[in-house]
């Protein structure tokens, strides 16, 4: 008597071919969705947005305060971009000032967008250290300068 393994009777997944894309019914779904998203959004701050007080505001604003406000909100960018800058020099590492700006303005955007006090945005900011190839042990002092910047008043 001889005893056959059983088959089963549900057949293996099949990958989809290299080619083969989306239904036309889904990607117009999709956008339609999206849509209907950003509808909300713009209907819901201009409903509680104060259009008439912002509109006034603007006619009244002063364009030299307006670049001096920029141009300091830049400067902000560049000191925190100096203290990467600083740290990594004094580890024997380079990086741009062009580059650790980048880096800070990513590191505020993280900052704001996952409020964790700061943490999030840090740790941001050493793993593009790590992904460019940075030493670790200088990119942990970076982290701890950073870290203790904003904690310690």
């Amino acid at each position: 008597m001889s005893v056959e393994p059983p088959t089963p009777a549900i057949s293996p997944p099949q990958e989809k071919a290299a080619g083969q894309h989306y239904s036309r019914l889904a990607l117009w779904l999709t956008w339609l969705l999206g849509a209907a998203m950003l509808a909300t959004v713009i209907a819901v701050a201009l409903r509680f947005a104060e259009v008439e007080s912002f509109a006034r505001l603007l006619t009244q604003a002063q364009p030299l305060w307006l670049v001096a406000a920029f141009a300091l909100q830049a400067l902000t960018y560049v000191a925190q971009g100096q203290t990467f800058r600083v740290v990594l020099k004094a580890g024997g590492q380079h990086l741009s000032l062009w580059d650790a700006g980048k880096l800070s303005l990513m590191k505020l955007f993280v900052d704001q967008a996952l409020p964790s006090s700061v943490v999030s945005g840090a740790f941001a900011v050493v793993a593009s250290f790590v992904r460019l190839g940075f030493a670790k042990p200088v990119v942990l002092a970076c982290l701890v300068l950073d870290l203790s910047a904003y904690i310690v008043p």
